[in-house]
């Protein structure tokens, strides 16, 4: 019997340096202010339903703690509930809208003013 126990070489392999899965240049690459500025948008709009939400859970937790709430307090509850969001609604429209897309607000603007001219 004879030993025959050859050592294969290992097959070579160039070493490999797997890049990050997210790298720094690899988001400077692939992010535009464009989508930081949805990003933003979206932040601002998901808190402002967040808002609402919980100014909803409020009324519905006091209505469920005195199911014999007077019919001008459920009123009034949901009268400050529709202004809430209709306040909510204008700041996110009117206020932050246009902070948050300033350039492309003013370019409309302009170009509207070309169209008329």
């Amino acid at each position: 019997m004879s030993d025959s126990t050859s050592s294969a070489s290992p097959i070579a392999r160039p070493k490999r340096s797997n890049p990050p899965f997210l790298s720094i240049e690899m988001i400077k690459e692939h992010v535009t202010p464009k989508m930081v500025k949805d990003i933003k948008f979206t932040i601002s709009g998901s808190i402002v339903m967040i808002l609402i939400l919980f100014h909803y859970a409020w009324i519905m937790k006091r209505l469920l703690i005195n199911p014999y709430l007077s019919m001008s307090w459920i009123i009034a509850y949901f009268l400050i509930f529709g202004s809430n969001v209709l306040f909510l609604g204008y700041v996110l429209l009117f206020v932050l809208y246009p902070i948050i897309y300033k350039e492309e607000v003013e370019q409309e603007k302009m170009d509207r003013n070309k169209k008329e001219e």
